[in-house]
C-alpha cells in the first residue's frame, strides 16, 4: 500500500519524463541525512567557542562562509550535534526560513532546525555533486513545503526529505554521472548569474524608489519655516493608551489590534486578534474611523510610528501599546499629521526621548506625544501638502508595483531554468 507521504512524493517526479539513461532515486538511496542539536545555555562558553554554529535563520539560498555564533566542543557534545564538512548541503526544516538552503563554506555544526545532507560514496567517489542537489531542491522547494506538516508554521521532517526523489543522470556510471552533473551545475550558474545581475539592479531601483518619498518629505518639511506649537494645541483631547485584554481568538470575539497594525506609517487591517472578555460600550478604547494611532513601545526605529485607522475591522479596540489621537479638524488634518510625524524633526524629537531598560524595546509617554512640535500653518496649507505628497506616494506605489511584477517575472525565469536543467534540456 502506498502511503500518503509516498503519494505526495510521487507527484514531484511524475511532473516530467527523464532523458534516456537518467533515473529517479530516493535521496536515502544516494545520501545520508542528519539534523543538528541544541546546546544547553548553562555552558557559559557557548558564544566563546571555536566551532562555527549555524541556525536555520542564517540559510539564504547561498554558500555560507562564516557564522555569527561559535560553539565549544563541550557544548557541541552536549547537544548531540555533529560537525558537517565544508560543502555540506543544509535545508531549514521549520521556522521563518523553512525550505531555505545553504552550502557550508566552512566546517560547522548546526541547530536542530537544519537537515544536513551527505552524499554517499561508491569507489571513493560521491554519488552527487552538492550544488546539483542544491539547485534541484531549490527547484522543488514549494513542492517540499506543500508536503510539510504543521498548521501555523510549515515543518519539514527528515523522513520527507529522505523520501524525496532526485533525477540522477546515468547512475550506473559514476564518472559519467558526475560529469553530467558538473556540466549542468556550470550551465545553471552561468544562466542564474545573468539573472542575479538583473535582480541586483531591480533591488537597487526598488530601494531608491522607496526612499524617494522620504526624500520629498525631507525636502518639504526642512523648508517649512513656520513657528511650532505643541501637538496638544491641535488635538481634541490628550492622547490616551488603549486596552490589551487577554485574547483567545474566538471567531465571535471582539477585534483587538496588534502592534503590527501600525508599522512604517501604514495601517494594516489584518493585524488583529480577538477577545471573548466582556467589554464596556462606553469605554475609551473603542476606535472611530479617522483616528490617528501612534505606537508608544517598539524598537527605537519603529517607536512613534503612526497611521490612520481605516474603520476595518469594526468595532475595534486599540491596545495598551498604542495611543489614540483625535485631531481638532479646525486646526489640523489627520493625513498631514501622519506625514509630519515622519519628518526628521519629529523622529529626532521622539527617538531622543524614548527610553527603556531593554536595548530592543523603547517607550514614549503621553507627555512626549503632547509636546511633539507641530507647524503653525493653516488647514488649507496642510491639505495642499497632503495632496502633493499623496500624488507622489501614488506614483511611487505604481512604480513599486511594476517592479514587483518584474521581480516575479525574473523568479519565473529562474524556475524555468531549473526545471529545464533537471529535465536534461540545458
Amino acid at each position: 500500500m502506498i502511503s500518503i507521504n509516498q503519494e505526495k512524493n510521487d507527484k514531484i517526479h511524475e511532473l516530467w519524463n527523464l532523458p534516456e539513461g537518467w533515473q529517479w532515486k530516493k535521496l536515502s538511496e544516494i545520501a545520508d541525512t542528519t539534523s543538528g542539536g541544541t546546546p544547553r545555555r548553562k555552558h557559559l562558553e557557548y558564544f566563546q567557542g571555536n566551532i562555527n554554529w549555524f541556525k536555520s535563520g542564517e540559510l539564504q539560498d547561498a554558500e555560507i562562509f562564516e557564522s555569527q555564533d561559535k560553539i565549544t566542543l563541550a557544548a557541541l557534545n552536549n547537544s548531540n550535534a555533529k560537525i558537517s564538512q565544508k560543502g555540506t548541503i543544509l535545508i531549514a526544516m521549520y521556522g521563518a526560513t523553512v525550505g531555505k538552503l545553504g552550502v557550508l563554506g566552512v566546517e560547522a555544526a548546526t541547530n536542530q532546525a537544519i537537515c544536513a545532507i551527505f552524499p554517499k560514496k561508491q569507489f571513493g567517489l560521491p554519488l552527487l555533486n552538492n550544488w546539483f542537489l542544491f539547485y534541484y531542491f531549490k527547484s522543488i522547494r514549494q513542492q517540499l513545503i506543500n508536503r510539510s506538516f504543521g498548521a501555523a508554521q510549515p515543518n519539514l521532517s527528515q523522513r520527507l526529505i529522505k523520501e524525496t526523489y532526485i533525477p540522477i543522470p546515468f547512475p550506473k556510471d559514476i564518472i559519467l554521472s558526475l560529469d553530467v552533473q558538473n556540466r549542468i551545475v556550470a550551465r545553471v550558474e552561468s544562466l542564474l548569474g545573468e539573472l542575479k545581475g538583473d535582480h541586483q539592479i531591480l533591488d537597487k531601483m526598488r530601494r531608491d524608489t522607496s526612499r524617494f518619498i522620504d526624500m520629498k518629505l525631507e525636502e518639504i518639511f526642512e523648508n517649512l519655516q513656520s513657528a511650532r506649537q505643541p501637538l496638544i494645541d491641535v488635538i481634541e483631547s490628550p492622547p490616551r493608551n488603549g486596552w490589551s485584554p487577554k485574547c483567545d481568538d474566538n471567531p465571535n470575539g471582539t477585534p483587538v489590534l496588534k502592534l503590527g497594525a501600525v508599522l512604517r506609517f501604514q495601517y494594516n487591517p489584518d493585524e488583529f486578534k480577538r477577545t471573548s472578555l466582556p467589554t464596556d460600550p462606553n469605554a475609551h478604547y473603542w476606535l472611530k474611523p479617522g483616528d490617528v494611532l501612534i505606537s508608544r513601545s517598539n524598537t527605537l526605529e519603529l517607536v512613534g510610528h503612526a497611521a490612520i485607522y481605516s474603520g476595518t475591522p469594526f468595532p475595534c479596540i486599540y491596545p495598551d501599546l498604542m495611543m489614540r489621537i483625535r485631531v481638532d479638524k479646525s486646526k489640523a488634518d489627520s493625513h498631514f499629521l501622519v506625514y509630519w510625524l515622519q519628518s526628521k524633526e519629529v523622529r529626532h524629537f521622539i527617538q531622543s526621548r524614548a527610553s527603556g531598560a531593554s536595548p530592543t524595546m523603547k517607550k514614549i509617554t503621553q507627555s512626549h506625544v503632547r509636546n511633539i512640535p507641530f507647524p503653525v500653518i493653516s488647514i488649507d496649507q496642510q491639505r495642499q501638502f497632503v495632496h502633493h505628497l499623496d500624488s507622489i506616494k501614488s506614483e511611487v506605489n505604481e512604480m513599486l508595483k511594476t517592479m514587483q511584477q518584474d521581480k516575479k517575472l525574473l523568479e519565473r525565469l529562474e524556475n524555468s531554468i531549473l526545471e529545464k536543467a533537471f529535465q536534461g534540456q540545458l
